[in-house]
């Protein structure tokens, strides 16, 4: 969820309950006030009956004057003492017979005589509750129109006051370290959004001034090691022709030679991936990779055959992509060297092209890699083959230098990689 709808969420139900708890006691508020203006009336109105009463002592026996309705019944002392006035929401009989409304009413008691009487007075209150609900509805429109308005309001507000954040947001998401780009963060009228881009721009620039540091060294080193590991060799070679050279000191010679081999070529499969992650491979052109595969698939498969491995090629159409003719190379090999050497003598691979994909599906060990580990420099899914575990860190690198997807994954005892794009 993004940051404006978050807080947009917060100010809705804070709204929600505010604006909402503000209605119920302003309409409850109100039905007090009329209530309060009804019982007055209804006090007056006993004063009247009582005053008249005295006056004309018919009143006793009718229900009503003036348009008023009452009830009186006469009680002992007792009762009319127990009795207080109380007043309370009902219904009243209307005039016409035609059933009963809600109504006011009044509960008490008077004196006339010597007599007791017990008092009975109503106010329809039909019309007021029509007019309350009239109200209800007018409120919560009201409210509802607040709301609305209110988000609308805070969402324009939101949108423009986020306004730097989500510029720099975007631009710290689009950033790519080695790639020479700079963060053009404008400055805002809020301090804090202020200090926010000057702490992202310093992380930046140390970020890159870190890398391309450690950059510079790993090559700087990888050139270093090429002339001695080759003279190493060279001598290496000519200890071996000597002629009183003896068997033991022959066999650790060999081995020494394995060795500087091997670290030979982990120092050129380092260099290649510096040269890729600082995109000195420029010359790319549009490229059949099914021909390309095709043409690999040849090459490779006397490597396949020397270690009885059955390698099929499965065409499905053709796959043009932009792309360094020699980096081209480099990923196909890659993908089917690695499928070679961590496979068994009487094991297979698939190799299948078709537009916009490239899958290479090999037998192997009996359980999936780790997905987030495999793409990893010098990671090795088996501890002990002799890869330099460079090969798919190079794959990944051609991958993401040309916007190409690879992806693993563990089908049927199979090891399954996929490039896309």
């Amino acid at each position: 969820m993004k940051l404006l709808n978050h807080t947009l969420g917060y100010l809705a139900l804070a709204l929600l309950f505010v604006v909402g708890l503000w209605g119920c006691l302003f309409f409850l508020y109100l039905r007090s006030q009329i209530n309060a203006d009804l019982d007055r009336n209804l006090n007056n109105y006993k004063l009247d009956i009582i005053e008249e009463a005295h006056r004309d002592s018919t009143v006793l026996i009718r229900h009503g004057f003036w348009g008023k309705s009452f009830e009186i019944h006469k009680a002992t002392r007792e009762e009319a003492f127990a009795v207080s006035d109380t007043y309370e929401n009902g219904y009243m009989a209307m005039p016409q017979g035609d059933g009963q409304v809600p109504a006011r009413v009044l509960y008490t008691a008077f004196e006339l005589n010597g007599s007791y009487y017990l008092l009975t007075t109503s106010l329809a209150t039909d019309e007021i509750d029509d007019l309350m609900s009239s109200l209800a509805l007018s409120v919560v429109g009201l409210y509802l129109a607040l709301l609305i308005s209110i988000l609308l309001l805070n969402n324009v507000i939101l949108q423009r006051v986020w306004n730097p954040f989500y510029q720099l947001v975007s631009q710290v998401s689009r950033f790519q370290i080695g790639q020479n780009q700079h963060l053009d963060l404008p400055a805002t009228g809020v301090t804090e959004f202020n200090k926010l881009n000057e702490a992202v721009s310093q992380l930046v620039q140390r970020t890159e001034e870190t890398y391309r540091s450690q950059e510079e060294f790993t090559a700087n080193v990888a050139h270093e090691l090429q002339t001695p590991l080759a003279v190493s060799l060279n001598k290496l070679e000519l200890l071996l022709e000597r002629h009183d050279m003896t068997t033991p000191i022959a066999k650790a010679i060999i081995q020494v030679s394995e060795m500087l081999r091997r670290l030979t070529r982990l120092n050129k499969s380092l260099l290649m991936l510096i040269k890729i992650e600082n995109h000195q491979f420029a010359d790319s052109v549009p490229y059949p990779f099914d021909v390309l595969t095709e043409g690999l698939v040849s090459e490779l498969e006397v490597l396949a055959k020397q270690r009885r491995i059955t390698l099929a090629f499965h065409r499905k159409g053709g796959w043009q992509t932009t792309i360094n003719s020699d980096l081209a190379t480099l990923l196909i090999t890659n993908l089917l060297k690695n499928a070679i050497s961590h496979n068994y003598p009487g094991g297979s691979i698939n190799l299948t092209v078709g537009p916009g994909m490239l899958e290479v599906r090999n037998s192997g060990l009996s359980n999936a890699l780790d997905q987030r580990l495999i793409f990893e420099r010098f990671h090795k899914g088996d501890a002990s083959n002799q890869s330099s575990g460079l090969g798919l860190a190079i794959v990944s690198a051609i991958c993401r230098l040309y916007h190409l997807t690879i992806t693993y994954s563990y089908q049927d005892g199979q090891h399954v990689f996929k490039v896309s794009g």
